[in-house]
């Protein structure tokens, strides 16, 4: 059922700070923060009912995933507000990195 609706998109621009609302169904959503592209911040969030911005930001980070950035200028996850970001969210995450190949070979990575 759900995969067969149609929502119309509108499209828009990476802004970092921007707090997006992503829908998981038609009754559940979380939130995640745009960092320094192609970077995104999940916040500890599944919820029925929206959130105001200022109780989202100070919800845990659960992950931090870079993402095409065509998922966020699509529109498909909507742009809910701005928030300047802190100090603690400009420092470039670390990421673990396994070679497909060679699965002993292990990598770090900064965004």
């Amino acid at each position: 059922m759900y995969a067969n609706v149609k929502i119309k998109m509108k499209r828009q621009k990476y802004i970092e700070g921007a707090i997006l609302k992503i829908q998981f169904t038609p009754s559940t959503h979380t939130y995640a923060r745009l960092l320094r592209s192609p970077i995104l911040a999940f916040y500890d969030s599944i919820s029925t009912v929206d959130i105001p911005i200022e109780s989202i930001i100070t919800r845990p980070i659960l992950f931090k995933i870079a993402v095409m950035r065509k998922a966020i200028t699509s529109g498909r996850w909507s742009q809910i507000g701005v928030v300047s970001l802190d100090a603690s969210l400009l420092v470039p995450p670390t990421f673990f990195r396994q070679d497909g190949l060679n699965p002993n070979k292990l990598f770090l990575h900064t965004a």
